[in-house]
């Protein structure tokens, strides 16, 4: 009996990725080996024939990345990354008052 490869690309990426601003993600950290990637745009990131590169995220930005197999199948995908918007902490001012016994 013949096996029959399967053509389909297995690959799923977030939707987006949010960290403080500043802070370097990885766009891709559970990526097949057996994979080809090439992101786009290329300006910021640390290698974009990677399939995992690095990215500073200071600015919002959309990422297209496309994964080809050994059957020269390819995916299309795409990963927004932001900065997180600062949390605000408000703090009261307590006062203790101690008396001794």
């Amino acid at each position: 009996m013949m096996e029959i490869p399967s053509l389909l690309i297995e690959e799923t990426f977030p939707d987006s990725l949010l960290t403080c601003s500043g802070n370097t993600v990885a766009l891709n950290p559970e990526f097949n080996e057996n994979y080809s990637y090439s992101w786009s745009p290329k300006a910021g990131l640390d290698d974009a024939n990677s399939p995992n590169p690095s990215f500073l995220v200071n600015t919002a930005q959309q990422f297209l990345v496309q994964v080809t197999n050994e059957f020269e199948c390819t995916l299309t995908d795409s990963i927004y990354t932001a900065p997180a918007p600062p949390i605000e902490i408000t703090l009261l001012e307590v006062c203790l008052l101690y008396t001794s016994p």
